[in-house]
């Protein structure tokens, strides 16, 4: 805005002017207000995610391998800025092959900005204060948008609703990068509707930070970011070049700056990726995503159910209406807009309606909503059928309709009944179906995950929300209500881990096994480190078994290269690499309970010869099912066979050694090429039955 002539005083020298020392005054309020208000968000984002700042001080995570991942890449950021390397391709996991970042959830711009504190306090640290500031971050960004159409009391309330959201942060938990990114979808919409209201260069740079941030931060919510931008100026920017041209021409630099700014924010990633895409690393296969489009569906009356945080206040009755508890969709998200966010939105637009806005953001909560449902229309308590008729979940009756039925690619597909390696068949999607027809957009294909497009239905649903409390706020008998919406709505806020009785991840791991860390800390070598179960794991293309959760968290301790490596895509190439050595080609097949020929073994002990393996770690509480020493004392003949010995256990639970169950116990072998290593003899008998049986 021009400066009028209210906001200078003159002095007493003609034509000498000073700003206005009222109005410097107002801007230094605004600027405390907006810190106490982010402070305040702050910690109401501890308190939402309760217990994780207590878990600063007891070297606690979240049990899962995607937490693993997220603190190498915190180690791995810090490592590389320190060394002015390049931290899109990587020889410290896949070792020796090495495998490409491009693709994968590295968030290059957190980890960069977090990387004094993974220095001073390591990556274990840096990863949980990142968990605890990101809440108030997101509530802080949806206000901000909010404040664009909304009171103050409106806009702080939906600031709240988004940021405290039982969804997100039950992303902030598990998927740290999608929490991450959804930082900058509220700041692209602000940024774009300011560039709108009055184009010139700083909203437009503004615009071009928030997509190359989010760019920087995770490609979903890139994505996301970038069809909002387009839905916000694509028509305004079509009607100025019809009616308006003059409008035209002056947008025309802003918007070219802008553009300017996003790419060259963004282009240490689009280096990356386009290195991966070079390099044959970004295509994966056409089932396995096909199958995770059928998968990651929501069912209609789950985005309107009670969040299954209620259990954490005794109402589990209620919290059990929730009903998303697929085996594959209960590790992805918890996609519910809540039924107190639902009931304000609705109150809102009856607040509401006569405005053109307020349908925009009932727009944008029917889109996301619709998008989440995925390839079907689903409705109770099921799992989303793949490929049977629909309307049946194997042997379960479900209500799923496939209006317009086609078939897209055939996918291998596991069910009672069907072959122990599965059966092949194609997955049957709905032609109605909003989110069938974007994945087939040209790029748009790895946008697996159906469910998360709920994130994107959130921001209207709070936006809702906020001019329901805008209009409560307006009238001093309805003023106290609004209290009460915020105390029924903590019921559903948060996220504190998965209750026993809640879907989810469950369990706590240590940042750190000392045992190991001091025995692998004491090598200087830098000699690769096999994890067993081995795997190339993480997201699309995986191969392999389950790695152990906390494999890459203890190289973040040790800072040996490993074998096996966490990766959302997971590249062709390192897989052709790996392939190559015939010790690890043995030990997939030693895995499988494959029967090894004595040549067999003899060329993995020539092969190890040839790479620079150090120690293999055998994690006993892997495979606890199923008679599992018959595989793990098969590996051990195949270990001791290529010339690894034996040297050290360790105990994940805190007892001693010798009062440790054997599947707590961590088994570290070392590589001595020079021992002789005991003679391979295959098992007896290889009859379908002992096979049978070693896969048991």
């Amino acid at each position: 805005m021009a400066k009028t002539a209210s906001s200078y005083r003159t002095s007493g020298k003609a034509g000498q002017r000073y700003p206005n020392p009222r109005h410097r005054k107002n801007r230094s309020a605004a600027w405390l207000r907006h810190l106490v208000l982010l402070v305040v968000y702050v910690g109401a984002g501890v308190w939402a995610t309760w217990p994780r700042f207590t878990w600063l001080a007891d070297g606690k995570l979240p049990a899962t391998a995607d937490v693993s991942g997220y603190v190498w890449n915190m180690w791995w950021l810090a490592h590389q800025l320190g060394n002015l390397g390049n931290p899109f391709f990587t020889s410290y996991m896949a070792a020796p092959a090495g495998i490409h970042l491009g693709f994968s959830t590295l968030m290059p711009l957190a980890g960069w900005l977090m990387a004094p504190i993974t220095v001073s306090y390591g990556p274990s640290a840096s990863f949980t204060l990142l968990t605890l500031i990101t809440p108030g971050l997101l509530c802080y960004a949806m206000y901000r948008a909010a404040k664009l159409w909304v009171n103050e009391p409106g806009a702080i309330v939906a600031g709240g609703f988004f940021g405290l959201s039982s969804m997100i942060l039950w992303q902030d938990w598990y998927h740290l990068n999608i929490a991450v990114g959804t930082i900058f979808l509220p700041l692209t919409i602000e940024a774009a509707v300011r560039f709108r209201r009055r184009p010139h260069a700083l909203p437009a740079i503004a615009l071009g930070l928030a997509i190359g941030g989010s760019i920087l931060v995770n490609q979903e919510s890139a994505v996301a970011a970038v069809i909002l931008a387009a839905v916000i100026l694509v028509p305004w920017l079509v009607r100025a070049l019809v009616k308006d041209r003059a409008l035209l021409r002056q947008i025309s630099k802003p918007l070219m700056i802008g553009a300017g700014t996003g790419i060259v924010v963004a282009s240490p990633e689009l280096i990356g990726a386009l290195e991966a895409i070079s390099a044959g690393a970004a295509d994966p296969p056409h089932s396995l995503l096909a199958a995770n489009y059928a998968q990651y569906g929501v069912p209609l009356t789950t985005l309107f159910s009670p969040s299954p945080r209620l259990t954490n206040f005794g109402l589990g009755p209620l919290a059990s209406a929730y009903n998303y508890y697929d085996l594959h969709q209960l590790i992805e998200g918890l996609p519910t807009f809540g039924v107190v966010l639902s009931g304000m939105a609705v109150l809102g637009v009856a607040a509401g309606w006569r405005n053109r806005s307020t349908w925009v953001f009932v727009a944008l909560w029917l889109a996301g909503a619709a998008l989440a449902l995925g390839t079907t229309l689903t409705v109770g308590n099921c799992q989303v059928s793949t490929w049977r008729r629909p309307g049946t979940d194997w042997g379960r009756t479900c209500h799923q309709y496939l209006p317009l039925m086609a078939h897209s690619y055939s996918t291998r597909v596991f069910a009672p009944g069907t072959p122990v390696h599965g059966v092949w068949k194609p997955v049957v999607v709905s032609n109605l179906m909003p989110y069938t027809w974007l994945v087939r957009i040209p790029g748009l294909a790895g946008m697996r995950e159906a469910d998360r497009f709920a994130i994107v239905g959130l921001m209207g649903t709070a936006m809702l929300a906020g001019l329901a409390v805008q209009w409560l706020s307006k009238r001093k008998i309805t003023m106290p209500l609004i209290a009460v919406v915020i105390a029924l709505g903590t019921l559903e806020a948060g996220w504190s881990g998965a209750a026993r009785t809640s879907p989810g991840y469950h369990g706590v791991m240590p940042t750190a096994v000392a045992r190991l860390n001091r025995f692998l800390s004491s090598d200087h070598s830098n000699s690769i480190v096999v994890d067993f179960p081995y795997g190339l794991r993480g997201g699309v293309g995986a191969t392999g078994s389950d790695i152990p959760q906390a494999a890459m968290l203890i190289a973040t301790n040790d800072g040996h290269p490993r074998a096996v490596s966490y990766t959302s895509w997971i590249s062709k190439v390192a897989i052709k690499r790996i392939a190559r050595h015939a010790f690890f080609r043995n030990l997939y097949r030693a895995e499988r309970s494959d029967i090894l020929s004595a040549a067999d073994v003899s060329r993995a002990r020539a092969d190890l010869k040839t790479m620079h393996v150090g120690w293999v770690l055998m994690w006993r509480n892997v495979w606890t099912m199923h008679k599992p020493r018959w595989r793990y004392g098969y590996i051990d003949r195949y270990l001791t066979a290529v010339a690894f010995r034996h040297v050290k256990s360790a105990c994940l639970a805190a007892v001693p050694l010798f009062a440790c169950h054997w599947n707590k116990r961590v088994w570290l072998y070392r590589y001595e090429p020079g021992a002789r290593g005991k003679a391979w003899r295959p098992p007896r008998s290889t009859s379908a039955k002992h096979r049978r049986a070693l896969r048991d």
